[in-house]
């Protein structure tokens, strides 16, 4: 009997999760789902968090927990947008990976090989290049070996500024405060 209430507790303590799909399987038993076509799951915010959208071709696992989003997906927080191949989210918890994470962020065009969601306002990136050139290539970007922004700063390791494909500054270790309005810092050439 404890086992019950405590499980409904948990379940209770969550936030609210809607799910929306063109067809959707569940099997009772195993709490397994598979959602398929113009898949939404919307994940209510919290005092503490915002709401949370994934949106994907298919998305399957469990309901209350560990889900796998495949095809054209797209995570929105925050007011924030950003793109991925894949992604593996934990409803229960709000964390998630995202793999070939693609986003805008004020006038940075931002795309990261992972990108770990930590909760509360929280990203890890791995592998990241960013630039706020709109030309393909761009005439200027920076690769960072990490990023992470827990709310109130940014921190980027291993951040190299390329102009074109030639290194031209390396900064070991950044930590910016993000004021919205501008950028941190601007580049003139010139």
């Amino acid at each position: 009997m404890f086992e019950i209430l405590f499980a409904t507790f948990l379940i209770s303590s969550q936030p609210r999760v809607d799910f929306k799909a063109d067809t959707s399987n569940y099997v009772i038993d195993s709490r397994r789902m598979e959602l398929i076509g113009n898949v939404s799951v919307i994940r209510a915010g919290t005092t503490t968090e915002s709401e949370l959208t994934l949106k994907a071709d298919t998305i399957s696992g469990k309901i209350d927990g560990l889900i796998t989003a495949e095809g054209a997906v797209q995570i929105e927080y925050s007011g924030r947008t950003a793109t991925a191949s894949h992604g593996i989210y934990d409803i229960a918890i709000g964390e998630g990976r995202f793999d070939d994470v693609k986003f805008v962020e004020d006038s940075w065009f931002v795309r990261a090989k992972v990108m770990q969601a930590l909760g509360t306002e929280r990203f890890e990136l791995s592998d990241v290049t960013a630039t706020s050139c709109d030309k393909e290539p761009p005439h200027y970007h920076f690769k960072l070996n990490r990023a992470s922004y827990d709310g109130t700063h940014l921190k980027l390791s291993g951040a190299t500024m390329y102009i074109g494909k030639t290194p031209v500054f390396w900064w070991p270790y950044l930590s910016l405060r993000p004021a919205g309005g501008k950028p941190p810092f601007r580049i003139r050439a010139g």
